[in-house]
């Protein structure tokens, strides 16, 4: 929970592990104890496409610059249905009180910030994704994963294999 003048805001994961829309959401209240609503803005770590996507079951924290991060847990389901990875996007609140995350362009590149960031893409470096659908070749590959397809891929088709060395999924 976070305290925001006289509003509490709570931070709440939502089901759907295996989602791509697996979020976090917020609710508001007057008070530890509530009652708390849901808040409209909703939700507000949200991560339906990219490389990995999902941006649930996440916390908010302040780094001391004060900057607010929120973490989030995309899903991968490779070796096991609900295998998760850790990540962490910028958040903050806009004039209104409402809370953001910035999951935009969370797949790419974003710098470390040395102070308060002020505006909520600045800490984005710009980078692109330039093997995306360029020609790949490799010394070996699966068969049902040739090296063309594989800069296009999500982290659920990337063809991992298992902890076993078996094939996945």
């Amino acid at each position: 929970m976070k305290q925001l003048s006289a509003v509490l805001i709570a931070l709440a994961g939502a089901s759907g592990t295996e989602y791509n829309v697996y979020a976090n959401g917020t609710y508001v209240g007057d008070g530890p104890l509530g009652p708390f609503t849901y808040a409209p803005y909703n939700p507000i770590s949200y991560r339906p496409g990219g490389f990995m996507t999902g941006a649930g079951h996440g916390n908010t924290f302040q780094d001391r610059h004060g900057n607010y991060w929120n973490t989030g847990t995309p899903w991968v389901g490779i070796n096991w249905t609900f295998e998760r990875r850790t990540s962490m996007f910028p958040a903050g609140f806009d004039g209104d009180g409402q809370m953001f995350v910035n999951t935009r362009f969370g797949d790419f590149p974003h710098r470390v910030p040395t102070g308060k960031w002020t505006n909520r893409n600045e800490l984005f470096t710009g980078w692109m994704l330039l093997s995306y659908r360029k020609p790949a070749t490799a010394s070996s590959a699966r068969d049902s994963f040739p090296p063309p397809a594989s800069p296009t891929r999500t982290a659920r088709a990337s063809g991992s294999r298992g902890a076993a060395g078996r094939a996945s999924g």
